[in-house]
């Protein structure tokens, strides 16, 4: 994970940049839907430190929209990653079920 961590980092330090308000706006009203905000959250509480609160936010959104098979994904990973084992392995299955009724 690390190196694509690091790639990840190289790539966008490259080739990302922010948005200017008037190419936001001629892209459309610029409002973000809910799902892109519990996104904005999460990455922002994760580059604060904060992943506590970031699996708390996915866990909400989560709990919200049980067939947001990203959002399940993202959070079995970072529960795996916080140590928590069980929770993780209770998201992947509800994630594998949910693939399954596709």
């Amino acid at each position: 994970y690390a190196r694509f961590a690091e790639e990840d980092r190289r790539w966008r330090a490259e080739h990302a940049r922010e948005y200017t308000i008037a190419e936001i706006r001629a892209r459309g009203d610029g409002s973000r839907t809910p799902r892109q905000a519990m996104q904005d959250r999460v990455f922002t509480l994760v580059q604060r430190g904060d992943r506590a609160g970031a699996i708390a936010e996915l866990d909400r959104w989560v709990n919200a929209h049980a067939t947001d098979a990203d959002a399940l994904l993202w959070l079995a990973r970072m529960l795996n990653e916080a140590g928590r084992t069980e929770a993780s392995l209770r998201r992947y299955r509800q994630l594998m079920a949910l693939q399954g009724a596709r």
